[in-house]
């Protein structure tokens, strides 16, 4: 059984385009998928109601890949690197794949 986790996470007023960009340009899910070999697939989703909020919708072959991309090195750079765009810290949520 796979492992979906959910990353809701609220950006300053007006920055939402510009991180969204930025996470594209970071190539963010790329490096996910050469840091975690049970990586599967990603989304990247802009909420259609409120114009500060994104959410990360990431697939895991495994609980433990997804633990093992909680604790990577390389989350940690992605954060720092798109730390700057966000106006509350960001709320994961894992879920079991049925």
């Amino acid at each position: 059984m796979s492992v979906v986790g959910q990353l809701s996470i609220r950006v300053k007023p007006g920055t939402r385009e510009a991180a969204l960009q930025a996470f594209r340009a970071r190539r963010v899910f790329e490096e996910c998928a050469q840091a975690i070999p049970g990586f599967v697939q990603a989304f990247l989703l802009a909420d259609r109601t409120d114009p500060d909020v994104i959410c990360v919708v990431t697939e895991w072959r495994a609980a433990q890949d997804a633990a093992d991309w909680m604790a990577s090195p390389m989350r940690a750079a992605q954060g720092a690197y798109l730390g700057h765009f966000l106006a509350a810290e960001p709320e994961t949520r894992l879920f079991d794949r049925h």
